[in-house]
């Protein structure tokens, strides 16, 4: 019965395991996407890099917050 327990349990953890990596995945591809959205504005200038870091910056630190909810 205990090894049958261990073995669910296992397997129930490697779905949400999956599951977080799928959706960490996606976020990443909508943060790189609304970072270089943000530096559009200023392709090709000095300032992009500077624009394109703060939106990366914002983006992550509202995404950090988020999960910190999940762990309450």
């Amino acid at each position: 019965y205990l090894t049958l327990t261990v073995v669910k349990f296992r397997a129930a953890a490697e779905a949400v395991l999956s599951y977080l990596r799928k959706e960490e995945r996606e976020w990443i591809a909508d943060k790189d996407a609304q970072v270089l959205a943000a530096g559009k504005g200023n392709e090709g200038g000095s300032m992009q890099p500077l624009i394109e870091a703060q939106k990366a910056a914002e983006l992550t630190k509202e995404r950090v917050y988020e999960l910190a909810e999940y762990a309450k």
